[in-house]
């Protein structure tokens, strides 16, 4: 388990977000009494089961996250991470105005092509960017990226920076400020590759 204080050093102006699930209440409360309030949840249920938490925690939706389950989170989420098609788009900004929010988030990108994951591919995210300017109850702070299932640093280097080329691509345009790469496995590669937010679980508990 590594040591807070010394990744936060480490990380220096990267945000961290703790990836809380399957985390119970005194686990995330040893975080927030050392100063952590950017948690991440990928289940919508797991989520709502820990609202009663201080709240000024941040709460981030950093999994897939199925249409029906939106109106759910909408009021206690801080930004959906994970945010892979027009539909869920549509239907983000359609309860963000019913709670008289406007819900930042990012857009998920599968780079590597992986099956497995959810996420645009790059010959998509064109046409995805061409509409998000419809929807005004949803602020798009930038992009997500997964790291590919690998052992190959090099893989995972190339994914990372491809992800911050597309991030550069359209920062300017649409104000963009966040390009969340980085998971406990190669958080080091995305540091590398300019990731300006880290989603790191396993190596703090």
């Amino acid at each position: 388990m590594i040591n807070y204080k010394n990744l936060k050093q480490e990380l220096n102006n990267t945000n961290l977000v703790i990836v809380s699930k399957k985390r119970n209440e005194q686990q995330i409360m040893h975080y927030y009494d050392l100063g952590q309030r950017h948690f991440g949840e990928n289940r919508a249920q797991e989520l709502l089961g820990k609202i009663h938490l201080p709240n000024d925690i941040k709460w981030h939706f950093i999994g897939h996250l199925q249409t029906n389950k939106v109106k759910y989170i909408i009021p206690y989420v801080f930004s959906i991470d994970s945010i892979d098609s027009l539909e869920l788009l549509k239907i983000i900004d359609k309860q963000s105005l019913k709670n008289h929010k406007i819900t930042t988030g990012l857009i998920q990108l599968n780079l590597a092509n992986e099956d497995t994951k959810f996420g645009l591919k790059e010959n998509e995210i064109a046409d995805f960017m061409k509409e998000i300017s419809n929807y005004k109850n949803v602020k798009i702070n930038g992009f997500m990226c997964i790291g590919p299932h690998c052992d190959d640093n090099n893989e995972i280097d190339k994914i990372f920076n491809k992800a911050y080329e597309i991030f550069k691509k359209y920062e300017n345009e649409f104000n963009l400020t966040t390009l969340s790469m980085g998971m406990s496995n190669d958080y080091k590669i995305a540091l590398k590759n300019h990731s300006t937010e880290v989603r790191l679980g396993s190596i703090l508990f």
